[in-house]
């Protein structure tokens, strides 16, 4: 799963990645970056235009996690959705698979491993200098990101989860209002992995277990000699 990420590049810089995509310029009021960026927190995502409107994609603000309806009212938020087999969920994910898809920006992502005594918190990033762009889906004013099996045992080695990516020659697809086909759609998204881009990954502090907690010493590395790879 992913339950905590990291965006440290600012938004025009992100806009400037996405360039292909003629983002409008970035204004003053989007979210700022962070190295704790945790569920139910404002973050920054690229959403398309909407079908009915002329236009092209944008950045904008949004919370990260839906809310779960329960018959009692209220409810947990949702934060990830499953990739294999989102189509079955047409109440939950179909329809905005088929046309409320986004991408958020990220330089890295926390996973934690079970040990005997407590969970160890990792952080995965990649040694390229640009952003790398989780897919999501929005509602509203809202996004989940999409997550799958982990697919290289260094990852497996952490959680059996990781966090879903669109890459850059198909960002331009994720977005396009047109593209309606949730068969079509849901085959972009590929688990982050490092067959997919290079990576790297470190053991750090606990201190990025409480979402109050935002400063750049939460990625440094708690012991040097531990890397997954990189």
């Amino acid at each position: 799963m992913c339950g905590r990420y990291v965006r440290t590049t600012p938004a025009d810089e992100v806009a400037a990645t996405l360039e292909i995509l003629g983002l409008a310029p970035p204004t003053n009021d989007l979210p700022a970056p962070s190295h704790n960026i945790a569920p139910s927190q404002k973050a920054l995502a690229v959403v398309g235009a909407p079908r009915e409107k002329a236009g092209n994609a944008s950045l904008t603000g949004l919370r990260w996690g839906w809310d779960r309806a329960t018959p009692r009212g209220g409810g947990s938020l949702i934060i990830n959705a499953r990739l294999e087999g989102l189509e079955g969920h047409s109440w939950t994910f179909g329809e905005a698979l088929r046309s409320a898809r986004c991408l958020i920006p990220a330089n890295g992502y926390y996973e934690w491993q079970a040990m005997a005594d407590a969970k160890q918190p990792w952080y995965f990033t990649t040694t390229d200098r640009p952003p790398f762009f989780f897919a999501g889906l929005t509602r509203g004013d809202a996004f989940v990101i999409l997550t799958a099996d982990a697919c290289d045992e260094p990852t497996r080695r952490v959680h059996e989860r990781a966090p879903c990516v669109v890459r850059p020659e198909h960002r331009a697809a994720w977005l396009d209002p047109a593209m309606d086909s949730a068969e079509v759609a849901v085959r972009i998204p590929v688990a982050y992995s490092s067959s997919v881009m290079r990576t790297r990954a470190w053991p750090v502090g606990r201190g990025v277990n409480s979402p109050r907690t935002d400063s750049p010493g939460l990625i440094e590395p708690v012991e040097a000699d531990r890397p997954l790879f990189g």
